[in-house]
C-alpha cells in the first residue's frame, strides 16, 4: 500500500472540512454585511404591520402600528447593544412612507419609497458594473480574507460583473411588481410582497451569489497551485 493511499483520503476529508467551514463563514459574514436575520426582519416587518392594519383598521391606525413596530425594533436593538444605525436609518424611510401615506389618504403611497429606492439601487449597481468596479466586489472585499489584487483579476472582475448585474435586475423587479401593484391600488398584496420578495428572496439570493462566487475563486486558486500549468 503506498503512502498516497493512506494520507489521501484523510487530507481530502480535512480539505471537504475546510472548504464546508470556509462557506460557513463567508455566509454568515454576508449575513452580516447585510444586517442579518433580524435586519431582514425588521425591514419587512413595519410594511406587513402598515398593509394588516390597514386592511383591518384604517389609515391612521396603520401607520400608528407601524410606527410603534419601528420604533420597538430601533429600542430592541439598543437595548441588546446591538448596532442601531440600520434600524435608525430605517425610522427616517419609514417616517417618510407614512407621511406620503398620510398627505394623500392613499395607503398604497406608503410604499413609493421602497419602489424608488428599488429603482435607484439597481441604477447604481449597473454604474458600478459600467466602470468596472461592481458593487458586489466592493462588498466581497470587506468581508474575505483575499489580497486587493483578487480583485483585480479580469476573471473575478466578470464574475462580479455578472453577479452585480443580477442583483440589479432583481432590484429593478421587484420595484416593477411593486409600482405596478401601487397603481393598481393594492395595499394586501403590497404588503404580501414585503415578504415573498424580502428576507426569503433575499436569502437565497445571497446564497446562491456565495457559491458561484466561491466557484470562482477556487478555479482561480486551482489554476495557481504549484505544478498546474
Amino acid at each position: 500500500m503506498s503512502d498516497d493511499d493512506v494520507v489521501g483520503p484523510p487530507a481530502e476529508a480535512a480539505e471537504a472540512a475546510d472548504r464546508e467551514q470556509e462557506l460557513q463563514d463567508e455566509i454568515a459574514k454576508l449575513r452580516k454585511a447585510i444586517g442579518g436575520k433580524q435586519g431582514m426582519i425588521d425591514s419587512a416587518g413595519p410594511a406587513v404591520v402598515f398593509a394588516t392594519a390597514n386592511a383591518v383598521l384604517d389609515l391612521n391606525a396603520a401607520a400608528v402600528a407601524a410606527g410603534a413596530y419601528g420604533v420597538g425594533a430601533a429600542i430592541y436593538r439598543a437595548a441588546r447593544k446591538e448596532d442601531v444605525k440600520r434600524a435608525f436609518v430605517g425610522l427616517i424611510g419609514l417616517g417618510i412612507a407614512l407621511f406620503l401615506a398620510l398627505r394623500s389618504g392613499n395607503a398604497a403611497d406608503y410604499f413609493w419609497p421602497g419602489v424608488i429606492g428599488g429603482f435607484l439601487s439597481g441604477t447604481l449597481a449597473l454604474l458600478t458594473v459600467a466602470v468596472k468596479q461592481p458593487m458586489s466586489s466592493l462588498l466581497a472585499q470587506t468581508v474575505e480574507d483575499r489580497p486587493p489584487a483578487y480583485f483585480t483579476q479580469p476573471s473575478v472582475v466578470r464574475a462580479h460583473g455578472w453577479v452585480t448585474t443580477g442583483w440589479a435586475l432583481w432590484f429593478v423587479a421587484k420595484s416593477g411588481v411593486r409600482l405596478w401593484l401601487i397603481k393598481a391600488g393594492q395595499t394586501e398584496l403590497l404588503g404580501a410582497s414585503a415578504i415573498a420578495l424580502g428576507a426569503p428572496a433575499t436569502a437565497l439570493f445571497a446564497f446562491l451569489t456565495v457559491l458561484y462566487l466561491r466557484r470562482v475563486g477556487h478555479r482561480l486558486d486551482a489554476a495557481h497551485e504549484p505544478g498546474r500549468a
